[in-house]
């Protein structure tokens, strides 16, 4: 064992190496603003929060939710002490420059040298962010900490939905800068120093595992009643466990600022916890690709082919391509063929899968560059040429996709019947501004309004709801003349006149040698989005209308569960299957379509659980699969003995009970695993059932008093309970006196 655990620790090493290796090769070849750059910063910082957050929810027991808050004064703290002076007025622009009159990496380059000290100085900040978020962690996990399970969990999340909302407040612009901006502060630069700086903390969290301390917070987490009789302190060590894990979340907050160059609050929503901890409990799920495929959407039809090209790391499909995978799935595929992909018809039960790009699709119209105000450009404008590598050329533009799509869906008998929902993207429109590429975004856009048009000629508007909108507004902006201070494109248009695209919220300055820019990191705007609607529900979508709410309007034209109610109704029809087959027992769970995740008990006849799933967390247990039957392997099972298999749905609540007796080895019930024989039927089903949605279950009836009704009922037995036994104490010790 010691041999093996030797050869594992010298295997990471060499890997860990090559990567620090790569960093530095591509720190030394590409510019910061690349998006390779970009990509192994943020993954090394969600590391580190996912470490920490493992630390307490992993190692210890705790089920926290409070990360994104303690990210947040990180963030916040890095900012506001590393801000230089000189652009303090600018950043504080409606506070008077703040309250903060000093940048530590100033200060200490002040006595160590501009080069040292800057970095040490940062180094410092992320520091005081940590110990910020220690110090807050300590003063909420005195009362927080005495709470257990899914408490614990509501009261974290709590403050951080709290600290987010304070940090906004105007009362606190001098320091915090209101609802503001902070931005202009320095970053640590390439991609190999946040590996080496966030393997240190790593390093540092690994090493506190495999101490004392570490072996106390598994020792609590496995038995608080064992580990407390073993001398451990159990306030003690939750609460140093809360204090460690929120500095890291802290430090790792301050390195997410360093990654996205401005820090404001409404970014550290909760949603930004429910990413880490996915992290952590379910990283083991697959890549987005093999979701997709789990999903089992019946068309998808776009570019990315080559994240198809990956091996399976684990599962059924171990050791295969995606690509492997979606075709023993049953999936029709197509790859960079538009022939093909226009030849495709519907079949039952074979959805689509044709994808006409390795990664993003080649544009409609050749790149051109944005640069700095020149006279020449107004002379002699760009005149946006047709890409010869564009799909549309053969046959697959985005119109070609929205049109297979819609013929696909509209042959598809349940589409028919019930309707269907499709979206399109013309998600190059982004990429394309994000690199100040106007003659590339013009094209992407002309090519989203063409599948637009082709979509709104060719379904019935009587009972077909189009939405059209963004998710977000870009930095490009059409001008009468060239901005001063800002890079822009002078155009030639059809008519023949100039018109002017400007960009001007690049982080960097990323031009090239001839001027140009197409560097990939202009930023957002914060502008209003346009958004418009034909058909049933429209007018839902008229003038300021939240994100979130498309949903809802969506839902509702298709008829779909549109409340919580609704949507855990989407279980009532759940059903589970257990088939006995080559001496392995299974059930097959289908029909709770309103959970995303199952857990399962099995006991034997005298009560003892024989197997479960682990449902540590909400987010723990049999991930379902959509649109396909879940299968559970029951391990344990013993021929000849009895059982009852309980399968709950974790969002719905919702439940199946099935009694069964495994056929015993040489009875009738035994068929080798040949379905048909003894209680079995021709599919070797031995046991099913389904969910029970009696509505007159209970003394009174749920139907009556609902839910709540039936909370307040519970609660008010427990009090009339509670007064009759202290009514009995009163009266013994009454007649006691008595005597």
């Amino acid at each position: 064992m010691k041999k093996n655990n030797k050869r594992e620790s010298i295997i990471i090493a060499v890997i860990l190496l090559v990567i620090l290796a790569v960093a530095f090769y591509l720190d030394a070849k590409l510019p910061s603003y690349h998006i390779a750059i970009k990509v192994i910063k943020k993954a090394a910082v969600y590391s580190l929060v996912a470490v920490s957050m493992n630390l307490l929810n992993g190692f210890t027991g705790l089920f926290s939710l409070g990360q994104a808050g303690f990210m947040l004064l990180g963030a916040y703290a890095y900012a506001v002490l590393s801000i230089p002076v000189a652009k303090r007025a600018g950043v504080y622009q409606y506070f008077d420059g703040g309250i903060v009159k000093f940048s530590l990496p100033e200060v200490f380059s002040g006595f160590l040298g501009e080069s040292v000290g800057s970095v040490v100085g940062m180094i410092v900040a992320l520091m005081i962010g940590g110990l910020i978020a220690a110090l807050v962690a300590y003063l909420i996990g005195l009362p927080v900490l005495r709470l257990k399970s899914d408490y614990l969990a509501i009261a974290t999340l709590g403050f951080a939905e709290i600290v987010r909302a304070f940090f906004q407040w105007n009362a606190l612009g001098p320091l915090t800068n209101g609802s503001n901006l902070l931005k202009s502060y320095p970053d640590l630069g390439g991609a190999s120093s946040y590996l080496i700086l966030i393997g240190i903390f790593i390093a540092t969290i690994l090493l506190l595992v495999n101490s004392t301390y570490g072996r106390a917070f598994k020792a609590i987490r496995d038995d608080e009643i064992a580990a407390e009789a073993m001398g451990i302190n159990l306030a003690h060590h939750k609460r140093l466990a809360f204090i460690i894990s929120s500095f890291f979340a802290g430090v790792g907050g301050g390195m997410l600022a360093m990654y996205m160059g401005t820090v404001q609050a409404l970014s550290f929503k909760s949603t930004m916890t429910y990413e880490i901890l996915l992290i952590v409990v379910i990283g083991g799920i697959g890549s987005i690709s093999e979701q997709l495929l789990d999903t089992r959407a019946d068309v998808t039809i776009g570019g990315g082919s080559k994240y198809f090209r990956q091996t399976v790391q684990g599962g059924e499909y171990k050791g295969k391509t995606v690509w492997e995978q979606a075709k023993e799935m049953g999936f029709q595929t197509v790859e960079n063929d538009p022939a093909a992909m226009n030849a495709l018809q519907y079949k039952d039960n074979q959805p689509v899968l044709a994808l006409m790009s390795d990664g993003n699709m080649p544009t409609k119209f050749d790149p051109s560059k944005a640069t700095a105000k020149d006279p020449a450009k107004d002379a002699n404008p760009t005149v946006c040429t047709p890409n010869a590598n564009w799909l549309g050329n053969q046959g697959s533009s985005l119109k070609d996709m929205t049109k297979k799509a819609l013929d696909l869906l509209n042959d598809n008998p349940n589409g028919q019947k019930n309707g269907f929902f499709l979206q399109v993207e013309g998600a190059s429109i982004d990429k394309q501004d994000h690199a100040g590429n106007a003659c590339g975004q013009i094209g992407e856009t002309d090519d989203f309004d063409q599948a637009i048009a082709y979509a709104m000629q060719n379904v019935d508007l009587t009972n077909t709801l189009v939405i059209v909108t963004a998710d977000h507004a870009h930095t490009s902006q059409i001008l009468n003349a060239q901005p001063a201070y800002a890079l822009s494109t002078v155009l030639k248009t059809a008519d023949g006149n100039n018109m002017v695209v400007s960009y001007g919220t690049a982080q960097d300055d990323s031009r090239d040698a001839d001027g140009g820019y197409n560097g990939g990191d202009m930023e957002h705007t914060g502008t209003q989005l346009r958004i418009a609607a034909s058909g049933p529900g429209a007018q839902r979508v008229i003038g300021l209308t939240d994100q979130t709410d498309n949903f809802y309007t969506i839902a509702g034209a298709l008829g779909l569960a549109t409340s919580t109610e609704s949507q855990k109704a989407l279980s009532d029809n759940g059903t589970v299957k257990v088939s006995a087959a080559d001496g392995k027992f299974t059930a097959d769970v289908d029909g709770f379509n309103g959970d995303a995740v199952l857990s399962y008990e099995l006991k034997d006849k005298n009560d003892k659980t024989v197997a479960a799933s682990d449902s540590s967390t909400p987010l723990s247990g049999v991930r379902v699969k959509t649109a396909q039957t879940t299968p559970i392997a029951l391990d344990g099972v013993t021929e000849g003995s009895e059982y009852k298999l309980t399968v709950t749905g974790r969002q719905s609540g919702k439940a199946v009970t099935v009694d069964f007796q495994a056929p015993a080895a040489n009875s009738a019930d035994k068929n080798n695993g040949k379905p048909g024989a003894g209680n079995a039927d021709k599919n070797g089903v031995i046991a099913s059932g389904k969910v029970n949605n009696d509505t007159k279950a209970g003394p009174f009836g749920a139907a009556l008093l609902g839910k709540t009704g039936t909370a307040v009922l519970a609660a008010a037995v427990a009090i009339a309970m509670l007064v009759a036994v202290a009514m009995l104490i009163k009266t013994a010790k009454a007649a006691k006196n008595d005597r």
